[in-house]
């Protein structure tokens, strides 16, 4: 049997229906015993009440010791499901994950006639910081990074690391054009405050690709799509932002650019 206890109240409820039947049980032996019997089978009418007293005493702490455990393996299934969701690194949902949960919104967008945009950011210089500061530097602007994406999106948004220093940020609701304001929020706020780290003033920045499902619902197509729309902001000098799905050609937005 798998238990699923996960509070307090579920394992008392199990303590107590397992007491409780144990009573019932005993007692019914212990009726049997006497039609079968007879009276002569009980020395003492006391040996009745154990028909209660024993259950009590023994089932019910083996009961509380069963169900606490099922409690515990229950918190960490779900503690073990977590991680398994979640980037070690920055606390952001990871690749594989995004990629399931984003499956799922794009196919409930469809059907409800929503747009859905992607973001797809990635650190500018992110190697040279690496090569020049230190993996942990490189770790601790990840970080960095994760904190203030997490800070501009809604609640509703889901927000990943794909890998290495390129993230994405999955907006339903919105389509390239009105998706636009929240990436370059993005930017101004990476831009506008360097992260200190040990003893270290470090100026970073961050390029982005926009695509919508006028592309297509499909991950694999509207990833596809802001991924090329980011490698054209890397081609065109970062720490700005494309629209895939513009025809005037692609759409420029840049802010001041950080030193790299």
């Amino acid at each position: 049997m798998r238990l699923l206890i996960k509070s307090r109240i579920q394992l008392w409820t199990t303590c107590f229906i397992v007491t409780a039947f144990s009573v019932v049980v005993t007692e019914l032996s212990l009726l049997t015993t006497l039609q079968v019997f007879g009276a002569a089978a009980f020395t003492s009418p006391s040996l009745f009440y154990l028909g209660i007293a024993i259950p009590v005493l023994v089932a019910a702490p083996l009961t509380y010791v069963t169900a606490r455990i099922g409690m515990q393996l229950s918190d960490a299934h779900a503690d073990l499901r977590r991680l398994d969701d979640t980037d070690a690194l920055t606390g952001l949902t990871n690749r594989r994950s995004c990629l399931a949960s984003a499956n799922r919104h794009l196919g409930e967008a469809k059907e409800a006639g929503k747009p859905v945009a992607l973001l797809v950011i990635d650190a500018d210089y992110f190697k040279q910081l690496n090569n020049t500061y230190g993996h942990a530097t490189g770790d601790a602007a990840l970080q960095f990074l994760a904190a203030k994406l997490a800070g501009c999106v809604r609640q509703s948004d889901l927000t990943c690391r794909l890998g290495g220093e390129e993230f994405a940020i999955l907006l339903t609701g919105l389509s390239e054009s009105t998706a636009e304001p929240l990436a370059m929020r993005i930017l101004k706020k990476i831009s506008a405050q360097p992260m200190v780290f040990d003893g270290k003033i470090i100026e970073m920045s961050v390029s982005c690709g926009i695509a919508d499902t006028t592309v297509s619902y499909s991950m694999t197509a509207l990833f596809k799509a802001a991924d090329d729309a980011l490698y054209a902001a890397k081609d065109v000098g970062r720490n700005r932002i494309i629209l895939f799905g513009d025809s005037r050609p692609m759409s420029v937005a840049t802010v001041s650019p950080v030193p790299g």
